[in-house]
């Protein structure tokens, strides 16, 4: 499924990263597959560097975790106002991701056994659909979760490090939404309110 709708979404992770450039690639990779199929572009960008104006530019911390100790596990967030407008920026919380890692199985066999090159690939393919997810509240203008799909709030281990996509999707309405929105969101306003995707190991 194509949209006629085409958006340019540049990513800016504060520095310093503290992962590895590899697996950040592998992220943005991963989150730029899908939502390719919906007509967005997404590519890296310095956090101080210019963009055109047709491209909107996200903020990208990584963190340690939200609430420590507390359930649910909370792998990403963005803030929302009262009026419902989302900010653009985006927080990735590493230590819950990193929790998500040690508790996949991926063809059957546990983190432990994952040569290195696998470990950044399934890494980066967990922060990216995470990344992914919470470019979709900021796109949709939408704090709300579906029960299935890339806007779910619950995901689970095994779901974010396996290979296929098929489960990252947009709902049909969602997409409709999409195409019916000819505005750019490059102009949304900053925000206070949270959005999470949560994990279930």
């Amino acid at each position: 499924m194509l949209i006629a709708m085409a958006l340019n979404v540049a990513l800016a992770f504060q520095d310093p990263v503290p992962i590895d450039a590899m697996v950040v690639r592998k992220a943005v990779a991963e989150a730029a597959a899908i939502w390719a199929p919906y007509g967005f572009a997404l590519d890296r960008t310095d956090v101080c560097g210019r963009s055109a104006a047709e491209t909107l530019l996200l903020t990208i911390g990584i963190a340690g975790t939200a609430t420590p100790g507390r359930p649910p596990i909370v792998l990403g967030t963005i803030v929302f106002a009262p009026d419902g407008t989302p900010q653009p920026r985006i927080t990735l919380f590493l230590d819950e991701v990193l929790r998500f890692v040690a508790g996949a199985r991926v063809l059957g066999a546990e983190e432990w056994q994952w040569p290195r090159l696998l470990r950044e690939q399934i890494m980066g393919r967990i922060l990216g659909r995470v990344l992914a997810h919470e470019i979709g509240h900021y796109v949709l203008v939408d704090r709300r979760h579906t029960p299935a799909g890339l806007m779910r709030s619950i995901q689970r281990s095994d779901e974010l490090a396996a290979p296929s996509r098929a489960g990252f999707t947009l709902s049909a309405d969602q997409a409709a939404q999409l195409r019916a929105r000819s505005v750019a969101v490059s102009g949304l306003e900053s925000t206070r309110e949270r959005a999470d995707t949560c994990g279930r190991p």
